[in-house]
């Protein structure tokens, strides 16, 4: 039976082992350290060899190791930590904390991370003022080291961007500099672990972080966290011919992307919305929905190309034919529904 030491030691030679597969980063983690909030470093180098004139920084670093059966698809979990650390946290800048599982056996480990910087921890000490611990979540380590790299390097940057916050009393807020008159530009960047290859996806599915540039400095502000996935949406306008039998009904459409989903829409009347399959399960099917818009000529033209669009079963995009196939009764009976309303 592993007693709290030894899954203390086990959860930080998870972490070291990780860390030591880098030739850029390096690790000062002890054991069952006593150093109040942190347990140690891990630190960054811009070439091969750890050569001291090659250091770049260091992330400060806490590992919990907690005993626990390790399910096989859970990717978050929640864990206390104390307010009282997120200060000390603050003070340094911010902290990678890890939650390592232990199998009962010792034998099997998972590690969980949140990457802890300064305007999430300011932001977790608001809603939480009067608590001596807030359970917060805790996403799914990488074990590419390429992936982490990217992650530790990710965190060391918007750190120092974030270090003004360490003399501020609280976050700048988006309105007053606005009020004031000082507010230039916004600018978002993404956060995490730069595993997404398409911009639109780490937008999707990454943290955010907004910073506000103020007129007459080069100061960027940490303004905001966006953590929620749930309601993002990106929009993009494509120009691009969209025709049937080579009569051509719109010049562009826009593109709506979810977290879930994708949406074309062409006109104002006319979605066509695709799943983000994650596991590409051939069950999951295209759905094109038509709701009338309040123009009278615009809804002539949604109607015009609905009518030649399931008589034809697809559409052209750039005269290449893009095939729907439609059921014949619903086909009927949508083509004579929106004949009689185009009359």
């Amino acid at each position: 039976m592993l007693d709290q030491k030894a899954i203390e030691t086990k959860a930080v030679n998870a972490v070291r082992d990780i860390i030591v597969e880098s030739d850029y980063l390096d690790q000062f983690i002890a054991d069952n350290d006593k150093e109040p909030s942190f347990d140690g470093f891990v630190y960054l180098y811009s070439e091969k060899g750890k050569k001291k004139e090659n250091f770049v920084g260091r992330i400060a670093v806490q590992v919990k190791g907690t005993k626990k059966k390790i399910p096989a698809k859970k990717t978050i979990i929640k864990y206390p930590v104390a307010l009282s650390d997120l200060r000390n946290y603050l003070s340094e800048g911010g902290v990678i904390y890890f939650v390592v599982h232990i199998s009962s056996d010792g034998k099997k480990h998972r590690i969980y991370y949140n990457d802890m910087l300064p305007i999430k921890i300011k932001k977790i000490l608001e809603y939480a003022p009067d608590q001596s611990t807030k359970n917060i979540k805790f996403g799914l380590f990488p074990s590419d080291i390429k992936v982490v790299q990217t992650l530790l390097f990710s965190f060391y940057e918007h750190k120092r961007k974030q270090a003004i916050l360490h003399d501020l009393s609280e976050i700048p807020s988006v309105d007053d500099l606005q009020q004031q008159k000082l507010l230039q530009e916004l600018s978002l960047t993404v956060a995490g672990t730069g595993q997404y290859h398409n911009p639109i996806d780490a937008f999707l599915n990454e943290d955010i972080y907004v910073y506000a540039k103020v007129i007459g400095t080069e100061v960027h502000y940490p303004v905001d966290l966006i953590t929620d996935t749930a309601e993002r949406i990106i929009s993009h306008e494509v120009i691009n011919r969209i025709s049937v039998n080579g009569k051509q009904y719109y010049e562009k459409y826009v593109v709506l992307d979810y977290i879930d989903k994708v949406q074309l829409k062409f006109g104002q009347s006319i979605t066509f919305t695709f799943p983000r399959s994650k596991t590409d399960s051939p069950k999951q099917k295209a759905t094109i929905n038509y709701t009338p818009c309040s123009s009278l000529r615009q809804r002539a033209t949604d109607l015009a190309f609905w009518i030649a669009f399931v008589k034809a079963s697809g559409f052209e995009m750039n005269g290449k034919f893009t095939r729907f196939p439609l059921d014949s009764k619903l086909t009927d009976e949508s083509c004579q529904k929106a004949n009689e309303e185009l009359s």
